[in-house]
């Protein structure tokens, strides 16, 4: 999963993270791959009570939701992906083990 972030988004992306345990897994195992030290999307760690995230996101082009342990059946997931649906497409969504990431397109 983190290959395919290293792969597919870009510095001025946002990567998004549901839980906290993924995003301390996957921004620090992306410094041992190789392109893990190339320049990389902004990360943040996403709580639905908690709204700041979404003003940090700066109309970036792309969002990367990693789900880490969660699914959208999740009421709290359900919620942070409808906020992003408000503002951005769903372009994809990849299936990992123990992990989802949706890619968001922004509409503009």
């Amino acid at each position: 999963m983190t290959r395919y972030l290293i792969a597919e988004a870009r510095p001025e992306d946002r990567e998004l993270y549901y839980q906290p345990e993924g995003y301390f897994a996957v921004e620090n195992y992306r410094n041992w791959l190789p392109g893990g030290s190339d320049p990389r999307p902004q990360g943040l760690s996403v709580n639905p009570a908690n709204d700041e995230w979404e003003e940090q996101i700066d109309d970036a082009p792309r969002i990367w939701l990693v789900l880490y342990r969660a699914t959208l059946d999740d009421p709290a997931a359900r919620a942070i992906d409808a906020s992003l649906r408000s503002r951005y497409s769903v372009e994809q969504q990849v299936p990992f083990r123990a992990v989802t990431v949706i890619e968001y397109r922004s509409d503009r």
